[in-house]
């Protein structure tokens, strides 16, 4: 599966869910985003710019 984020950037939720991932668990830190074998760790957004995700990992199972 390609894939077409990369480690570092910031990314809006609207685009994970437009390209097929959904949450599956947060925590005080990090949100986990999964579509099919690929999860994502995404960091907790900052309080002026509430919607935009930092990636932290891609893991593929």
């Amino acid at each position: 599966m390609e894939n077409q984020f990369t480690v570092g950037n910031s990314y809006s939720i609207k685009e994970l869910e437009n390209n097929g991932f959904s949450k599956t668990k947060q925590t005080t830190i990090i949100v986990f985003y999964r579509k099919d074998n690929v999860l994502l760790a995404l960091d907790i957004p900052k309080p002026l710019d509430p919607k935009v995700h930092k990636l932290l990992a891609i893991t593929e199972d």
